[in-house]
This record gives C-alpha cells, structure tokens and sequence, in this order.
C-alpha cells in the first residue's frame, strides 16, 4: 500500500510539473497585460508561482533519500526559494482580508492532515527504504569478531532476531563514521593487514617516520588511525603531499584515509613534532563480506538497503612505532 501511494504522488507531481509550467507562461503573460494588484491578476500570479513552488518542493522531498530527516541546507534552501515566489501575494492587499483567513485555515487543515495520515505510514518502504550496512569487523588487538549494523535508525525486526544485536549503538571500530548496533560474529580465517616502519629519527627540530602498508589484495581501503596529539607537520601518501587541515589540532584522533586497491602497499611518510612511541590503528577494508554472512543479508528486509561504502569487511590491527630521542 506504502509502495503504491508513494508511485502515485511521484507520478502526480511530475504531471503536475510539467503542466503547471505551460500553465505558467500563459498566467506570467496575464499578470504582465493585466497588472498583477488587480483580482484577476492576483490569481494568474498565484498559478505562476504555484509552478516554481511545486518544483522546487519536490526537490525539498526527494533530499530526504540523501541526509534522512533532518535540518540540513538542502532542505531549506529549495523551501525558501519556492516560497519565496509567493511574496509578491503578501505584499498585496488586493484580496479580501476573509479570503486570506481562509487560506491559511486551509493550509493549517491540510498540512495537519497530510501530516497525520504520513504518520501512519510505514517509515520505510522498497521505494524509500533505511540506510541500513551490514560489516564484518575482527579485531586482532582483542580478537574480537563481530557484526555491526550501521543505520541511523532501529534495526528491523528480522535483523534484530538474526542474530544477538546490541540495544545500543556503540562505535564498531576505530575510524567509523557513526555508530552501529554490535552482535557477536563467527571468526573467519583473514589475513590482518600490518606496517612496518621503514624510518624512525629526528630531522632538524621534527621527527619523521614512514612506515610501510602491508594489506591484503582485496584491500578496497586503507585507513591510518593516529592520535590527536602528534603535532603533525606535513604527510605524504606514496608521492603525493597531503593537507594538513587546521581542524586537525583540536581532534582526539587523526584518519588518514587511502581509497583505492593499490592503498595496500603504500608507503606513508609522517613529519610530526612528538618525540614519543606512537600507538595506532590500521584498518583494511574489503568490499565483501564473508560467505557465513549469507543468513544475515537474508534477514534485512526490502525495506532496507546498503548505503555509501556499502557492506564490507572492516581489519583492524594496532601499530606501535618506538619512541625516539
């Protein structure tokens, strides 16, 4: 039912669209030959605007697919610029003071209305469906293996029963974006990614270390996870310098991020003022998950899809790199 009324309001608003903007021309050419402060001019207005308004809500609409319910400049600019074609109506006094009373009481009915009867529709459907990433995360510091269902939202019933889902979300691993809910997972036979650290000593006043990547040759990701507290001067990945954004001297924790299969064998060089062991995560991620996994993509539902990155394997193993004096 969901799915069904979802076609028919996207396929009512592109007719709408396309005959609004016909009937637009003609009301713009009305308005200009008749004056827009007179009755009939107010009208032939309304229906131009009405046009800009449609499609620029319609826009408003679908970045709901894009951030998920929340205020975000790609909702409110679209309004405010639809809107915005209305004002001219607001400027006028050529409507009587009753009709534009009933107006708003319109309005006011038909947006409670609409807002009560989206309540009662499902959240999610196969047309709008949750962001919903299924990864594998093993852990060779703890040994820990587990599955992380990253959703800004509540798990599906039939992943909740699927498998022994955390209540809370909590973060799955070093690096991650956002939170995820947590089960215990079976542990697969993985190579874990490591480095070796090829340069350790002070030049002039700054200390350098590159360290040498070791993934995998299904590595789709290497991520360096670094402490905040370096006092990072410069970075290089393989040959090319990399920024050092100014944000980065407020943050607990540094993400250096290689995105791309041949990331697995990189070298990083890192220019730093810290003198002391540095002690740091490497994460590889892999596009796929493991064969096992099968039962629990089953159990999402239609209703739920990957997003971004997708589903995947996330390898964390720490690196410890000697002090130096």
């Amino acid at each position: 039912r969901s799915d069904l009324i979802h076609r028919a309001i996207d396929t009512l608003r592109d007719k709408l669209v396309e005959e609004s903007l016909i009937v637009a021309a003609v009301a713009m050419m009305a308005t200009a030959r008749l004056g827009w402060a007179t009755d009939i001019g107010q009208w032939a207005l309304f229906v131009a605007a009405l046009a800009a308004l449609v499609m620029w809500m319609q826009l408003t609409a679908s970045s709901e697919t894009l951030m998920g319910l929340k205020l975000h400049p790609l909702f409110t600019i679209p309004a405010a610029i639809g809107v915005a074609t209305l004002v001219p109506l607001l400027a006028s006094d050529g409507i009587d003071r009753r009709i534009w009373q009933y107006s708003v009481a319109g309005c006011c009915a038909a947006g409670l209305i609409a807002a009560i009867a989206a309540g009662l529709e499902p959240a999610y459907s196969a047309i709008a469906p949750q962001r919903l990433n299924i990864t594998y995360v093993a852990d060779k510091a703890s040994g820990k293996t587990e599955w992380a269902a990253e959703t800004g939202a509540p798990l599906p019933a039939s992943l909740d029963a699927a498998a022994d889902f955390s209540k809370i979300p909590a973060r799955p691993y070093p690096a991650a974006r956002g939170l995820a809910y947590l089960a215990p997972a079976p542990r697969a036979q993985l190579a874990m990614p490591g480095a070796a650290v090829l340069a350790n000593a002070k030049s002039g006043i700054l200390r350098r270390v590159t360290l040498g990547l070791s993934g995998s040759s299904d590595a789709a990701m290497m991520l360096l996870v670094l402490p905040g507290d370096l006092g990072l001067k410069s970075v290089m990945l393989g040959e090319r310098q990399l920024p050092i954004p100014a944000k980065w001297a407020g943050r607990k924790q540094i993400v250096i991020a290689c995105e791309s299969a041949d990331c697995a064998s990189a070298a990083v060089t890192l220019e730093m003022a810290a003198t002391g062991a540095i002690k740091a995560d490497l994460v590889e991620r892999r596009a796929e998950l493991p064969g096992f996994a099968e039962t629990l993509l089953a159990a999402r539902p239609k209703t739920a899809v990957p997003s971004q990155y997708g589903d995947g394997t996330m390898l964390v193993s720490p690196i410890t790199v000697p002090a130096v004096k």
